[in-house]
């Protein structure tokens, strides 16, 4: 059976499903306070800043087969354009979704599944904003970020990647440096843009030509990550490999790294897989 055909098979049964909360359409754009503005760092003697500004994780609890998820891309946006480089949303594809039937196709994996049911099996569109209380549906996700946007991060982190083309195998070394005395888990996670795929849409039809961003691949070093103590100016190194699926493309894709413990997400960063360079002209290559 073609996946067309799969995909108008199963679009007639997802409005019954009440598991997709809809979002008002007076709640898609809310005014974000562009008056946050990052601290200083006052680098100290050694180039290390004094101060961080915390920027947010987005973890979107999404599915193919929610007919509202889509409404939930527009406030993404609206903070990623409000808050450049403070703002890092991840697709976390669970509960709704396609049969496996359309095989590659399908963005759902057993690790967002778990996330998914340790999160509480939230209807969705719902998200964990930067994972302090619980889960929110979109209408909330601009203001909580604000919260936190207003907060500073004990740690500093800095990604580096080095893609080895032929094993199709990135090495993610992930630097910290103690602002303050720190501790929790440290989280990597592999993340794709322009993935085209179907997505059932808030009409009720299938957009087989759907294109989804930075959407939940893999975890590098584990679910949960691993446990890391940081002191007040200790600089910490942690390295990890992951081999990229073969339908998976390397040039779409980063890596996410994020300490987090009881209090939430203390920091979080986010840096391609293959590095870009600038050109003399200004423009950018991989």
């Amino acid at each position: 059976m073609k996946i067309k055909s799969i995909i108008y098979a199963v679009a007639c049964t997802v409005l019954a499903l009440a598991s997709c909360d809809e979002v008002d359409k007076a709640d898609r754009y809310i005014e974000v306070d562009t008056g946050i503005v990052a601290p200083p760092e006052n680098p100290d003697d050694t180039g290390r800043p004094t101060s961080v500004q915390r920027a947010v994780l987005i973890e979107d609890f999404t599915g193919q087969m929610c007919v509202n998820c889509p409404n939930a891309v527009p406030v993404i946006e609206q903070l990623e354009e409000a808050y450049p480089g403070k703002v890092v949303a991840v697709a976390i594809h669970s509960g709704m979704v396609f049969p496996s039937t359309i095989g590659n196709l399908a963005l759902q994996t057993d690790l967002g599944e778990q996330y998914y049911k340790d999160a509480g099996s939230p209807a969705q569109p719902a998200g964990r904003i930067g994972r302090v209380g619980g889960t929110y549906l979109p209408d909330r996700w601009i203001l909580q970020a604000q919260g936190i946007l207003r907060m500073q991060s004990p740690v500093a982190l800095k990604i580096n990647n080095v893609y080895d083309e032929t094993a199709r195998k990135v090495t993610v070394s992930v630097e910290t440096y103690g602002v303050e005395v720190a501790s929790g888990n440290l989280q990597m996670w592999l993340v794709e843009d322009g993935i085209v795929a179907p997505q059932i849409m808030p009409s009720g039809t299938a957009d087989i030509n759907y294109m989804h961003n930075h959407v939940l691949r893999t975890a590098v070093n584990g679910a949960h990550g691993e446990p890391i103590a940081i002191a007040k100016g200790e600089d910490k190194t942690v390295t990890a490999e992951a081999v990229l699926a073969d339908h998976w493309k390397a040039e779409n894709m980063s890596v996410v790294a994020f300490v987090y413990n009881g209090d939430g997400v203390l920091h979080v960063v986010k840096a391609p897989v293959i590095a870009k360079t600038e050109t003399s002209d200004g423009d950018t290559e991989e």
